[in-house]
């Protein structure tokens, strides 16, 4: 089975299915964005490749991905596993100014980079044209930069594959769930 750009494009970018999740961009040459879309930029004869099998709308085996994540196998309930559910405000000015819900997401992430636990986080923010672009923050003001709700899917991932890792960053990544739901592979 072709698991490679000519299925990518058979099963999510011809159906319109793509996430745009940036998972597939900057690992493959024959792919890119333009206006918001995933497009083709060239034909590739591969039968396997990084595109296809980094991409959260091809086949995602669930169990495995929950036993990787959580330890056990998947449980399908609308919320996914739940041990709380809690209700929150940034007690940080600056981000509740600029949240859309309450700034928490935002003070999570500047939280995380003043203690150390991660060294870098890929954040969404709107470009010029209102276009919502991955971007790598690494201190308050880029994350106040990106703070605010955008209900648009950017290509955040493509960020994090571009980033300049040195390969032993911890590396906070904020989306969409169809957006995250790329990572671990």
């Amino acid at each position: 089975m072709n698991k490679g750009l000519k299925a990518l494009q058979a099963k999510v970018l011809d159906r319109g299915h793509c996430t745009a999740c940036g998972a597939c961009l900057s690992l493959c040459p024959y792919l890119g964005s333009w206006k918001g879309r995933t497009v083709k930029l060239h034909d590739c004869d591969l039968s396997e490749g990084r595109c296809y099998s980094f991409c959260p709308r091809t086949e995602v085996d669930l169990n495995a991905l929950h036993r990787f994540v959580f330890g056990k196998e998947y449980e399908d309930i609308e919320a996914g596993p739940v041990r709380r559910v809690l209700m929150a405000r940034s007690l940080v000015p600056a981000f509740r100014e600029r949240a859309q819900t309450g700034g928490v997401v935002s003070t999570l992430i500047d939280f995380a980079l003043k203690e150390g636990a991660i060294q870098a986080a890929v954040l969404t923010e709107h470009n010029k044209e209102l276009v919502p672009q991955g971007r790598i923050a690494k201190n308050r003001e880029e994350v106040l930069s990106c703070a605010g709700s955008s209900y648009v899917a950017g290509y955040a991932l493509e960020s994090l594959n571009r980033g300049p890792w040195q390969g032993d960053e911890h590396i906070g990544v904020v989306g969409l769930p169809c957006q995250v739901l790329a990572l671990p592979a």
